[in-house]
C-alpha cells in the first residue's frame, strides 16, 4: 500500500472504529479489549460447563486459508452497502487495492499485477472488510442453526454446539 493512502487511512481510523463498535456481530470476537485468548478460554469454558451437566459438546475450528486473497471485492461492496459501511472509506479504499502492484525482489522489479479479487492483508481496512464479507454468512448461520454457536476472530471461524448428542450432530453435520 502506497504511503499516500496510509496516512489517509490512519487519520479515518475514527470513523471505521465507530462504525466497527456499532455493526460488530455478536459472533464477533476480534472486537477491542479482546485477545484471541480470551474467545479460546471463553468457547473451552462453555465446552468444560456443558460437559460437566451431562450434555454433549462438539467444536470446529476453520481457519480460513488465503482467506484476503480470495475475497470477491464486487461482493464485498454489495454487503458494505448492505451493512451501511462508510462510502468514502470503501471507494478509497477499493482504488488502493485495484492499484497496480509491482513485485520486488532484491534489485529484480516484476511487471504490473493488476488485482481483481484480493485484499492486502496489512491494509488498515483489511479485518473490516473480512468482518464484512463474513457477516450475513455467520448471521444466517445463527439464525437457521441455533444450536451452533459460531465466533470469528478476523479469518478464523471456531464453532461450538451443545446439548443431546443427536441433536447437535445433525446440526452440525447440516451448519
Amino acid at each position: 500500500m502506497c504511503m499516500l493512502y496510509r496516512l489517509w487511512r490512519a487519520c479515518r481510523r475514527p470513523e471505521s472504529a465507530e462504525w466497527e463498535e456499532a455493526r460488530a456481530g455478536h459472533w464477533d470476537t476480534a472486537v477491542r479489549n479482546s485477545s484471541a485468548l480470551r474467545a479460546a478460554i471463553a468457547r473451552a469454558l462453555r465446552v468444560e460447563m456443558a460437559t460437566e451437566m451431562g450434555a454433549a459438546a462438539i467444536q470446529c475450528f476453520w481457519d480460513l486459508e488465503k482467506f484476503y486473497d480470495n475475497i470477491c471485492l464486487s461482493r464485498l461492496i454489495g454487503e458494505a452497502r448492505a451493512l451501511a459501511y462508510p462510502a468514502t472509506l470503501l471507494c478509497i479504499g477499493l482504488q488502493a487495492h485495484l492499484g497496480q502492484r509491482w513485485l520486488k525482489y532484491e534489485s529484480h522489479i516484476a511487471g504490473p499485477i493488476l488485482p481483481h479479487n484480493s485484499v492486502t492483508a496489512g491494509c488498515g481496512q483489511a479485518n473490516t472488510w473480512a468482518r464484512i464479507t463474513l457477516y450475513s454468512v455467520l448471521e444466517e448461520l445463527h439464525l437457521r442453526y441455533p444450536l451452533v454457536h459460531a465466533q470469528q476472530f478476523v479469518d478464523d471461524v471456531p464453532f461450538t454446539a451443545v446439548g443431546h448428542v443427536r441433536h447437535i450432530a445433525q446440526s452440525v453435520a447440516a451448519a
